[in-house]
């Protein structure tokens, strides 16, 4: 408790008792759940980077942190009740901190190419749970792949089956975005021997199809005037406008498509 108040007033006579900064905390795994509820119900505390784990940013004998703007009464808080490492970030900047991105292509937006790779790299390191199969190509002729998860494959047949598929819109960037990273940490917390992500790769088959719409979203990419493409690129069937490219695939499904009843 002495080195806790011999920090506080190092800080009030800093930085002002009601002064706020933005700190990263770095705490306990122990700790993980309690701060969490604190955070989340605290109107004073601004989450720059929410709580997430240390190993897939930087090295550290704590096991998580957090990014936070904060005052001091609630920093003081922080380090007495969950014995919290602070480091101060530039508070003399108003925009938030950059927000830190993995190594590899989880967490940005990234091309066709890419996320090829990075899909068949997965299945490579990860041979007794990923199997990434070719199912199409576009209009372009590029392949559309789907990454298969599961354990246990001899009976991979028998199980029941989850489609999480993105990108069948050209401009839903974030889509295909959040499908890598949903592949990306069902893979970690598996072998983290997650007892519930091991659960369901015990008793279900996940499948991956993160883009959908390789043609439009990299038009999209890479187009200056249409950012927003939405469809495809195929070009008009009727003969006469070949002006015409592009089908919403989203609007272009059989009647009771995929139906079960």
């Amino acid at each position: 408790m002495l080195q806790l108040f011999i920090y506080c007033v190092f800080v009030i006579q800093i930085r002002g008792i009601f002064c706020e900064q933005v700190v990263r905390t770095l705490i306990k795994a122990k700790y993980v759940k309690d701060m969490s509820l604190f955070i989340n119900s605290s109107p004073d505390i601004d989450q720059w980077l929410s709580l997430r784990s240390t190993k897939s940013y930087f090295d550290s004998d704590y096991e998580y942190f957090a990014d936070l703007k904060l005052n001091n009464q609630s920093l003081a808080y922080l380090v007495d009740k969950f014995k919290a490492e602070i480091k101060f970030l530039d508070t003399n900047s108003t925009r938030k901190v950059k927000r830190l991105v993995k190594n590899g292509i989880v967490g940005k937006y990234v091309s066709y190419d890419e996320i090829t790779e990075w899909m068949l790299k997965m299945a490579k390191e990860n041979r007794d749970l990923v199997r990434v199969t070719r199912i199409g190509r576009s209009f372009e002729n590029r392949q559309i792949y789907v990454l298969k998860m599961s354990s246990k494959w001899r009976s991979w047949q028998s199980k029941p089956l989850f489609l999480f598929d993105s990108g069948i819109h050209a401009r839903e960037w974030l889509s295909v975005a959040t499908n890598i990273f949903l592949i990306d940490k069902l893979i970690k917390q598996f072998r983290a021997n997650d007892a519930g992500v091991v659960r369901i790769f015990q008793n279900f088959e996940l499948h991956f199809v993160p883009l959908l719409n390789p043609d439009g979203y990299e038009y999209s990419r890479q187009s200056v005037l249409n950012r927003f493409w939405r469809k495809n690129m195929r070009q008009s069937s009727n003969g006469f406008d070949h002006t015409c490219y592009g089908v919403d695939l989203n609007r272009n499904f059989d009647h009771k498509w995929m139906g079960v009843f």
